[in-house]
């Protein structure tokens, strides 16, 4: 039994591990459109070179891994970048964003790719609402609050999911240097 079972496993993981791979991809070319609106196409950077720039990280105190960063053009003329990072201090895990910048180093867009918080406290952070205190700010680094924020810096905290506030942010704040590196700034 254990043997027929194991085999039937096998099987139905063969079977639905494209469909799933085609699934992520997918999601992943949606969301680099949502971060990036004015985008009509992109261009992956090279691993090597997101590797070495990915070494150079200072501020690296959150863990953050850059997965992927891509230049966003419309019409042949480049806008932006498009980093695709993984957190991996939050509270639940892995965080993995995608994270818009503009050409001014101003924040176009974030998506959560995935996560796996605490429902109704860390998972929160899916929505609109927290995601957008980034969004159009043009800052070096932002901060975690929980008193109330007070500057484009700041970003208030999720009420009981701190951990998950400053992973998200840790993750961004990670893309924002990355932005650097690849600018040669």
């Amino acid at each position: 039994i254990t043997i027929i079972c194991g085999g039937l496993m096998g099987y139905v993981y063969q079977i639905t591990k494209k469909p799933i791979e085609k699934q992520a991809k997918q999601t992943q070319q949606e969301a680099y459109k949502l971060v990036m609106k004015k985008a009509t196409g992109f261009k992956k950077y090279e691993d090597q070179k997101i590797k070495k720039l990915s070494k150079q990280l200072k501020n690296n105190e959150n863990n953050v891994e850059i997965v992927q960063a891509l230049k966003a053009y419309q019409n042949k003329k480049n806008i932006g970048e498009i980093i695709q990072v993984i957190d991996h201090d939050g509270f639940g895990g892995d965080i993995e964003l995608i994270v818009g910048i503009n050409q001014q180093k101003e924040i176009t867009g974030v998506e959560i790719l995935s996560i796996d918080e605490t429902v109704g406290l860390g998972m929160n952070a899916k929505n609109k609402e927290f995601r957008d205190q980034y969004k159009g700010k043009k800052v070096e680094r932002f901060e975690v609050v929980k008193t109330g924020k007070q500057s484009d810096e700041e970003i208030d905290s999720l009420s009981g999911a701190t951990i998950t506030s400053k992973a998200m942010t840790g993750g961004i704040n990670g893309a924002l240097e990355f932005y650097d590196l690849l600018k040669g700034r």
